[in-house]
């Protein structure tokens, strides 16, 4: 089954409920439906046709998710491009790579970007004045359903290929939550991160209400607002944010049955605190690489088996299979993550970075599996622990970051010598990255440079908090730094 045959067998039994809100304009399922068979059509009169990709520079929006929908009815792939937080070089860079053959706007979203090809504004006033016309399409399981960039741990990002079958494979059926049509999600996350798949498609092809958060920004207060109002029952949240809510707005997660976290380690602490404070919730810690479709492994904790110095990430979900190895690919109880099953993605839109990542080992399974470059083990109990990683990547609030990535940026002014890209944490556990700039001399015109460039070619997250720029550096014969010199005082490196 596609995406879009599951969704209206939904809306052909739920047809008068609401399936979108905003808190303040709302979209039952067959409006939807209908709204999203116009899109289409519309599309289609732009020759958007099966395999083809359509970029979504909509935001969280009412109309991101009937421009989903509408793509997926022409047989084509979306592509979530953040306009919020992605500079202008990046958004460039992925409509090129992504070969796309419109990009969707809306109107709230048109300042934020600066057309490159043939772009289509998002009219929902024209559907409602319009009859609604019936859309056939053509998808399956195998098709493309999106496509999403990452980063890779060689520098360069990279759009991983999703097809309908993963998705459907993490929301219907799934074993890991309990999804029932009186659920209602909150849709937060940014459209270009993978989370997304799970609130967008966790409600809209299970029954439920989609609460979307249409703010360009994060703001605690709204989101508990929203949360109240709307009776938002399941909600996925970044650790990093987690976190900060469990320390500072617990009185949030009152409401809530499930709670998901993930994107880096989730505090065994904070969790306790919300499952102590309010006992009738499940925290479901989720782990998942997005070249798996957001979640691999998942734990779910309860006022019965709440955590103790650490937060397992579990077991594998249904569709799932896991391979602990060595580095000579043998099994091992402590070792690199290799993932197989339906969650896969079809590969990467480079396929000489598909071939190093996604590959085919008959000693461990007759089925491609994905080369994650994180290290777990099994604990005592049989779950699986999240070690770390054994390349330069890290999480910065749920967004997987390439350090090597933001060093060779620093390593193209010829005035730096070297860089050392570090990640650093406070008492919550919230990351910030940090830049050593090694220089050949002191410049505070080059200085500036180098930070004005970082802005204009990375995403906020991306941005190092500190930058350390350092001068007369010593080496030793190989050439290795031993000393630098700052505010007139060497020292050791």
């Amino acid at each position: 089954m596609d995406i879009i045959s599951r969704f209206r067998f939904i809306t052909g039994l739920n047809q008068y409920a609401t399936a979108l809100t905003d808190g303040i304009d709302s979209l039952t399922y067959k409006e939807l439906d209908n709204y999203s068979d116009h899109l289409a059509e519309t599309l289609r009169a732009r020759e958007v046709k099966h395999k083809d990709r359509v970029a979504l520079c909509t935001g969280r929006s009412i109309e991101s998710i009937i421009a989903m929908l509408a793509i997926l009815k022409c047989g084509a792939a979306y592509v979530p491009v953040d306009t919020t937080n992605e500079t202008k070089s990046r958004i460039e860079n992925i409509l090129i790579s992504a070969e796309v053959k419109v990009v969707l706007i809306s109107v709230d979203e048109e300042k934020n970007y600066s057309p490159i090809c043939d772009t289509l504004r998002i009219d929902i006033a024209r559907m409602k004045s319009t009859p609604a016309i019936i859309t056939e399409f053509c998808s399956s399981p195998d098709d493309r359903a999106y496509i999403t960039f990452t980063s890779g741990s060689e520098g360069e990002p990279k759009g991983v290929i999703i097809p309908h079958r993963s998705v459907l494979r993490l929301v219907v059926g799934e074993d890991f939550v309990n999804i029932n049509q009186r659920d209602v999600f909150l849709f937060h996350s940014s459209i270009s991160f993978d989370a997304s798949t799970f609130e967008i498609w966790g409600a809209l092809l299970n029954g439920c209400c989609l609460v979307v958060y249409s703010e360009s920004y994060f703001d605690p207060n709204k989101i508990l607002k929203l949360i109240n109002e709307q009776d938002v029952s399941v909600l996925w949240l970044t650790s990093t944010i987690f976190n900060v809510f469990a320390e500072h707005y617990i009185n949030a997660f009152k409401k809530l049955r499930v709670i998901l976290s993930g994107g880096d380690v989730v505090k065994p602490e904070s969790v306790r605190k919300v499952i102590k404070s309010w006992p009738h919730i499940a925290v479901i810690n989720g782990y998942g690489p997005t070249e798996n479709t957001t979640f691999t492994c998942t734990h779910t904790m309860t006022i019965r088996n709440l955590p103790d110095d650490i937060c397992p990430i579990g077991i594998p979900i249904k569709g799932t299979q896991i391979h602990i190895l060595d580095s000579e690919l043998n099994p091992t109880t402590q070792g690199e993550l290799y993932i197989s099953g339906l969650g896969l993605a079809i590969g990467y839109l480079c396929e000489k970075t598909t071939h190093k990542n996604f590959i085919l080992c008959d000693k461990v399974s007759k089925e491609v599996i994905y080369k994650s470059g994180d290290i777990v083990k099994i604990n005592s109990c049989g779950l699986i622990e999240f070690v770390g990683r054994h390349d330069s990547q890290v999480k910065i609030r749920g967004y997987r970051v390439s350090l090597n990535e933001i060093r060779n940026k620093l390593l193209e002014f010829e005035l730096v010598i070297d860089a050392r890209v570090d990640v650093i944490k406070d008492k919550l556990g919230d990351c910030f990255i940090s830049a050593d700039v090694y220089l050949r001399h002191h410049n505070y015109q080059c200085e500036q440079k180098i930070k004005e460039k970082i802005v204009t070619d990375f995403p906020q997250y991306m941005h190092p908090e500190i930058y350390n720029f350092l001068i007369d550096v010593q080496t030793n014969k190989n050439g290795k730094l031993i000393k630098y010199r700052s505010n007139n005082e060497y020292r050791r490196a």
